[in-house]
């Protein structure tokens, strides 16, 4: 996942798992930032929802701790990367879109820029969370109108 060159107007966004055996340095600018209500989310961070950023994977480059990535087949179709030493996620791809992948904004050291824009999957979302932000609210996925939008402009 090395991309040379910078292609964000010359500034990177860096992140990191929790004991820092795995850092990235972004070489675009995120495309989406956006509140995840599903249950795997849920469960995987222990959070009540999850705050992801949509970022081309051809774009992300592992500076440190390639080999401290394991990730979990959550679905027939979706691996969740994770530290395999402190058990941060760190992202998730799917196969059915691997140029894209949904990076965990908690693993964050820079401030990307972008600010959350809308929470999907809300039919899933925890019973004790509201939703009062006024973001636009999807029941399940981000519609692919949304995202072939994002990532052909």
């Amino acid at each position: 996942m090395h991309h040379a060159g910078l292609l964000n107007g010359g500034r990177m966004t860096h992140g990191e798992c929790q004991c820092g055996e795995v850092s990235y340095v972004l070489r675009c600018q995120p495309r989406l930032m956006y509140h995840c209500h599903c249950g795997v989310c849920r469960a995987a961070s222990g959070a009540s929802f999850v705050t992801n950023l949509l970022v081309l994977s051809a774009h992300l480059d592992l500076e440190k701790g390639p080999k401290s990535l394991a990730f979990h087949q959550s679905s027939a179709t979706k691996r969740r990367y994770f530290c395999r030493s402190c058990g941060s996620p760190v992202y998730s791809q799917s196969s059915a879109r691997p140029e894209i992948i949904s990076l965990r904004s908690g693993t964050l050291k820079t401030d990307p820029i972008v600010r959350p824009s809308c929470h999907a999957y809300v039919k899933y979302k925890a019973p004790w969370v509201d939703i009062l932000d006024g973001l636009p609210q999807h029941p399940d996925a981000i519609p692919d109108g949304v995202l072939l939008k994002l990532f052909t402009t």
